[in-house]
């Protein structure tokens, strides 16, 4: 496991970016629930969303912040 690294928008459309901010989050090495709260999609057409993207590290240059592992995404799902 590599140094904490901040992540970077999660985007849905590109007006919208959720930012996560503990960037000890990467250095998690069990399961973990990241719940965002719907408010964060409140200026978004959810119907216009086609998809979304997850980034770790420094956009544009993810290596320079070290680090290696695998992470899982899984149930990605908006819930009211």
């Amino acid at each position: 496991m590599g140094a904490a690294v901040p992540e970077y928008p999660i985007k849905g459309c590109s007006c919208l970016h959720v930012n996560v901010t503990d960037p000890a989050a990467t250095q998690i090495t069990g399961w973990n629930e990241w719940v965002i709260d719907l408010t964060a999609f409140a200026d978004v057409d959810l119907t216009n969303v086609n998809t979304i993207t997850i980034g770790l590290g420094t956009k544009g240059s993810p290596a320079a912040d070290g680090g290696t592992g695998t992470m899982y995404f899984d149930d990605i799902r908006l819930v009211k």
